[in-house]
């Protein structure tokens, strides 16, 4: 474990060196980050899948990454009581949502066994309908009261991501007791192999350590609720869930993931603050790593 550790951290900040230094131009981290979405990350979904007979039981792994979403957007309401509209869409969306493709699955890819990544695709299917729709339809109900077009933007933005896609072919083909063909896994298995690092060199590129002592206090309140949200949630999947142990283990990893930057996206488009937004989201990055690795040693 301490060498993939070493690993991870070295990937991280090659990323970051990349940047620093110009090697890495915007123009080639967009393609990268089509290289990622379009490519790897899907195939390491596949290949997840591939593993070994699916259990059924796990398909309410689905609905914990949907409410977890949905509860925090609700203790974004309940600790913004009496500010301004502005501060409640920040206080609501700048906690929400899960990085599962970037983190979740490829810590699970280095450290676990490679049965569990299915189970982390199900806590992300359940999170991505609230992340890539979801969300923005019900906060444009709760703060703007426009409800036109928001129904169809939500199935355009489902079915315009490939990961979600792939999810959805692969629960069902499994629940009526198909297979995907060795030969396709075969295929896919070197382009699933390059999403751990792809990743993480991206996300160490996408790391900014700006932070104006203004927005300290709405950035240090948001990562306090959001790490006591999540130990909150993973102290209780662990007496609750009836898993067996390594599959709450997964769990539990998912729900430590960093927020997604969605979130950000969000914000910026309902009229929140979008710098304290951006901020929380990165300096949540390295609690959610610290989070990561505490589970992975201590469960």
């Amino acid at each position: 474990m301490l060498s993939k550790t070493v690993s991870f951290f070295l990937i991280l900040l090659l990323g970051v060196i990349f940047r620093k230094t110009g090697c890495l131009s915007a123009s080639v981290r967009d393609a990268l980050t089509k290289i990622l979405i379009y490519v790897t990350l899907p195939s390491a979904i596949l290949v997840s899948f591939s593993v070994e007979a699916f259990d059924r039981s796990y398909l309410w792994i689905i609905a914990v990454g949907f409410f977890l979403n949905l509860f925090m957007i609700g203790l974004g309401l309940v600790i913004s009581r009496g500010q301004s509209v502005r501060e409640r869409v920040t206080a609501c969306l700048s906690m929400t949502g899960y990085s599962i493709g970037s983190f979740a699955l490829p810590f699970t890819q280095a450290f676990l066994p490679g049965r569990l990544l299915s189970v982390v695709c199900l806590f992300d299917f359940g999170n991505a309908l609230m992340t890539l729709g979801g969300t923005s339809i019900l906060v444009s109900k709760i703060f703007c009261r426009e409800y036109d077009e928001e129904s169809f933007g939500f199935f355009r933005k489902l079915l315009s991501s490939p990961s979600l896609i792939i999810e959805l072919i692969m629960i069902n083909l499994l629940l009526l007791g198909c297979h995907v063909p060795d030969p396709v896994v075969a295929i896919a298995e070197p382009l699933a192999n390059a999403n751990f690092f792809l990743s993480f060199f991206l996300v160490g590129s996408l790391l900014r350590f700006d932070i104006s002592k203004a927005q300290l206090y709405l950035i240090g309140k948001y990562q306090i609720v959001r790490i006591l949200y999540v130990l909150t949630f993973s102290m209780l999947f662990y007496m609750v869930l009836p898993f067996e142990r390594d599959v709450v283990l997964a769990v539990i990893l998912a729900s430590c993931s960093p927020i997604s930057i969605m979130s950000t996206i969000y914000v910026e488009q309902y009229g929140g603050d979008s710098c304290v937004a951006g901020l929380t989201g990165s300096i949540n990055v390295f609690f959610s790593i610290i989070m990561m690795f505490l589970v992975l040693a201590f469960f």
